[in-house]
């Protein structure tokens, strides 16, 4: 199975010292990145995630995140085909009820996973998943693990 994430699931799931205040959603995104790992999941990572992960990292160490994210992720970039599909989702969405400005990021980040063949998308961005969900199938991120007696997962 191919999956997808957005920026803010990808921060919760690598920062070393969560604050109070995301300590839940640190926590949640590891047990995705723990279930994907034991399920197999290859996960793809648009080049716009990157992007918008390495706003807040020194220029000095962009080389050696890079390179340990292209170890563990499938980078995918925003291609022709990706923008084509970003185009017609930023479309579609304006039928959805939404309360905050979705960002064209948001339909970048959903088309390449779109264009690099991701069946599911995750985010805790309920507005995120909805446009998502024109295109594949979206969930939030877990709140337990969903295999409660697997020994290799961390429920906690």
């Amino acid at each position: 199975m191919i999956v997808a994430f957005d920026t803010m699931t990808l921060i919760w799931a690598l920062k070393d010292n969560p604050t109070e205040e995301n300590a839940d959603f640190h926590r949640r995104a590891e047990l995705l990145m723990k279930q994907l790992t034991r399920d197999k999941a290859i996960v793809v990572l648009p080049t716009i995630v990157i992007g918008e992960y390495l706003c807040k990292v020194p220029k000095s160490s962009h080389g050696q995140i890079v390179a340990k994210l292209q170890e563990r992720f499938r980078i995918v970039p925003f291609d022709v085909r990706a923008s084509s599909m970003a185009a017609d989702l930023w479309q579609k969405r304006q039928n959805l009820p939404h309360s905050r400005r979705l960002l064209k990021a948001d339909m970048l980040v959903i088309a390449s996973a779109e264009a690099a063949g991701a069946e599911r998308f995750y985010s805790a961005d309920a507005e995120c998943r909805a446009v998502a969900e024109l295109v594949m199938e979206a969930y939030d991120l877990p709140t337990f693990n969903e295999k409660l007696f697997d020994d290799d997962v961390d429920t906690q």
